[in-house]
Parts: C-alpha cells; structure tokens; sequence
C-alpha cells in the first residue's frame, strides 16, 4: 500500500492534542507552526509580536531583512487587507511598517481581532510551491502539491493524493506535475532535493491523517525550494466544529 512504503520515521510521528482551541475557525500561526514542526514539516523561523518594541526585537534577534505580516484570525487574505510589509531593515522600518499594519488591517476589518504581527526572516528559493489540505466528503483528507505560489491558480500545475502517504508516493506526485523538468534545474539553476520534497509531502499527509477528526483545510503558500532543501514560509491552518484530539 502507498501508505506503508517507506514509513516516516518515529520522530515525525508526535502526539497532537488539539483540544481547547474554539470549536472552528484559524488555528493562531504560531500554534499551526508548532503542529508542522513536531510533524517533520521544515517552516521558516517566526515570531509573534505584539507592539512595535516586540517587532523591533524580534528583528534584532533574527537578523537580516524581515517580513511583517497581520495576525489575526479574521484575516487570511494578508496582502489583500494590506497586512504585509517585506525587506524591512533599521527599527525605524520596522516600527513604521508595524503602525502601517496595523491600521491597514483595522481599516479592512473594523471587528476583527489584531493580536500583532509575525515576524519572519526573508526568504528566498528556486521554485514556489503550494501544498495544501482539503476535506473531501467521498474520499476523505486530500493533500495537494501545485507549482506557482501565489501562480498556482493560474498555471493549474496539480495533482492530488488522498492521505495519509509514504515518500515512494509522494515521488510519484512530482513525476505527474507537467512543469515537472524545473525540479531538475532550468537556465543555469541546480537541481533540487526532490527526496527532501517527498519527505515534506508525506509528513504533511500524516499530519492531516493525525487531525481527520478536525482539520478542514490547511494551506503552505508559498514553500520555496532550493538547493539545499525546502521550507514553507506561510500558512493557514482551520478546523472545523468537533472535539477531539489526534495522534500521528
């Protein structure tokens, strides 16, 4: 079974507990962060701030440019709320671009609840992917791998798997993808760790299998992949209106 090959190692196979979050809704990103990590899925480092002396020093202690980006669980569409600010450097930058947030998001969203901004150092990869998770009433946890990014709708590059899967699997989702050859390096670029890739794709596949009594959808927009590996930059993770925990 595809299941079985290959089986994630006991490491990336945590217990979850996900009760005494609200009965639905947007998982706050910090804790969605915590969940992807203990499930062997790589994210990008990130803080919470929540005034603009933390976004000051969460900057100083992650180094180099940053993004500040809106937090708050009524705001999914960050750019679209004018919630995102990208290569800030100086504490000058970064406390204008927190009030600027801010405001956008309040402006966008008189109700919703603001509980600051995270704070990411900037990334950068080869190739933008999206991997996501969908709840399909016939078949159950659904995991997705598109090319594109914030492109995935337009270029329509997907495949499907239903979870949970092992690498072996997940190998054969990157075959099927049509823009498939950019894995193997384009225009001068070196290839990239398509095993790395699999290994993400499963663990996400586990993880979504783990949380099937909760989980309604979860989105990695954008994951950079380059040569020395992948990593996802953001995500949104929801539940849906049940009471239960879930072991991997």
């Amino acid at each position: 079974l595809a299941a079985k090959d290959q089986p994630l190692p006991k490491a990336k196979r945590p217990t979850l507990h996900i009760n005494g979050l609200p009965q639905a809704g947007v998982v706050p990103t910090m804790q969605a962060v915590q969940w992807l990590v203990a499930a062997g899925v790589p994210m990008a480092d990130i803080e919470l701030a929540e005034s603009e002396d933390a976004a000051v020093s969460a900057w100083q202690r992650l180094g180099g440019p940053v993004a500040l980006k809106i937090e708050s669980p009524a705001i999914t569409h960050k750019t679209e709320a004018g919630g995102v600010r990208l290569n800030l450097s100086g504490e000058a930058a970064v406390r204008q671009a927190y009030r600027d947030i801010i405001q956008s998001a309040r402006k966008y969203d008189p109700q919703a609840m603001l509980a600051g901004v995270t704070v990411q150092p900037m990334a950068s990869g080869d190739i933008e992917l999206v991997i996501g998770v969908k709840r399909d009433p016939t078949f159950g946890m659904m995991v997705m791998l598109g090319i594109g990014g914030i492109l995935v709708e337009v270029l329509r590059d997907v495949v499907w798997r239903q979870a949970p899967f092992g690498v072996d699997e997940a190998r054969r989702m990157l075959d099927e993808l049509r823009m498939r050859a950019v894995f193997d390096g384009v225009r001068g670029r070196p290839p990239v760790d398509k095993q790395v890739l699999a290994v993400l794709l499963s663990s996400v596949s586990h993880l979504a299998e783990a949380m099937k009594e909760r989980l309604l959808e979860l989105d990695l927009n954008p994951v950079l992949m380059g040569e020395k590996g992948a990593v996802a930059v953001d995500c949104v993770m929801v539940l849906m209106g049940q009471r239960h925990s879930a072991v991997v």
